[in-house]
């Protein structure tokens, strides 16, 4: 899919934060599909690179006004440098009809945060991969989600976490609440370099 992404790439969003800077409110993106067309495939991508000690603080809303079926094909990349920390919160309430398919992809440097906080309300099929990689000590990453679903809908989310260096910390956290023929799949995956000394990961 993150290859599709890039063949067909037709929207996006590039951030960077300066070294030394913190964001002081949350920064919110409203990422809202309308349209008739029934071909209609939205492929964004969004480039996040936090520097040195930098904060940001990110909120995603993903919402639909079109009640046709289309894919939306999200990609994120996310480089955080050292000491930089990263709050990012994604509240998918698209179109039942709609299939939401996100891939994030997140470098940690020494001493970075990372904490995610995924909603997953709508769409006929959310699926969202996280693939997170601790390359220096000190890194810390945090991946928490609620999903509520009813009727037919269907909830995926898998995580990978790569603890590349020594001394990282990683925790996760998932809830659901299903309804009617709901259905969900959680697929969490720890990889533990043999460098990585000192892993703590629940």
């Amino acid at each position: 899919m993150s290859a599709l992404n890039s063949a067909f790439l037709n929207t996006g969003i590039a951030i960077r934060v300066s070294r030394n800077c913190a964001v002081d409110k949350p920064l919110h993106i409203e990422w809202s599909v309308s349209g008739q067309s029934k071909d209609m495939a939205v492929h964004p991508r969004v480039v996040i690179f936090l520097e040195e000690n930098s904060e940001l603080n990110l909120v995603e809303h993903f919402a639909s006004s079109f009640e046709g079926a289309y894919p939306n094909n999200m990609v994120s990349e996310i480089s955080l440098e050292r000491g930089a920390r990263f709050e990012h919160t994604r509240l998918q309430e698209e179109s039942y009809s709609a299939y939401h398919l996100a891939q994030i992809y997140v470098d940690q440097k020494r001493d970075s945060t990372y904490r995610s906080h995924l909603f997953n309300f709508g769409s006929s099929i959310g699926r969202t991969a996280i693939h997170v990689r601790l390359l220096e000590p000190g890194a810390f990453c945090y991946l928490g989600g609620l999903y509520m679903i009813c009727e037919k809908q269907h909830a995926d989310v898998y995580t990978k976490v790569e603890h590349v260096a020594p001394h990282c910390q990683s925790d996760e956290v998932y809830k659901g609440i299903l309804a009617g023929s709901a259905t969900s799949v959680f697929n969490g995956y720890v990889l533990v370099q043999k460098e990585a000394q000192k892993t703590d990961s629940s």
